[in-house]
């Protein structure tokens, strides 16, 4: 039986992804003048798509910056995100030569992050990422969350080393840098 394998798509360009997730499957709303509608529809789903997409892409370019800044422990080739079946991870940054890689969770929500996020990204999805890659790999971790972290959280996050960076943080550094 041939195998079949379902790719993803991301739009790069945030104007596009924001018109084809709001405006495009809601044009009937325009054309009818319902406007109030059309915003409730986008109040409603505008928190999830800014952490699903915008916050994502701060975290990335964070970890870029931080890296090229020494603040890593490796300089990547290059970040990006990994979707797989089994698994998805927000912010993965690799150097191929070092066989290093950071693995990065993104939460928007608007609670600290606690504990379980960090368990499930170093217990359960981390393997089966690695698994992907051949040899031996040396691991990190980073978090990143809109309103921070809870003390089992940061517990949790102290034996593997993980980085861990809220919105507040993120903002610091990055202006700080640009």
């Amino acid at each position: 039986m041939p195998r079949c394998s379902r790719g993803r798509y991301v739009l790069a360009d945030a104007y596009l992804r924001f018109y084809f997730r709001f405006i495009a499957p809601n044009r009937a709303l325009l054309e009818q003048g319902l406007l109030n509608r059309l915003w409730e529809l986008i109040g409603e789903g505008l928190r999830a798509f800014a952490g699903q997409t915008a916050f994502e892409e701060i975290c990335r370019t964070w970890t870029l910056k931080q890296a090229a800044a020494g603040r890593l422990p490796f300089l990547p080739d290059a970040a990006g995100r990994h979707w797989s079946p089994d698994s998805e991870i927000d912010v993965v940054a690799i150097n191929w030569r070092e066989r290093q890689v950071l693995l990065g969770e993104c939460k928007w929500g608007t609670d600290a992050v606690g504990r379980d996020v960090v368990r499930n990204l170093v217990e359960e999805r981390s393997p089966r990422v690695l698994a992907r890659l051949e040899g031996e790999w040396q691991t990190h971790y980073a978090f990143f969350a809109r309103a921070g972290f809870t003390d089992a959280a940061r517990e949790e996050a102290t034996p593997v080393g993980a980085t861990m960076a809220d919105l507040a943080q993120l903002d610091q550094e990055l202006k700080g840098q640009m």
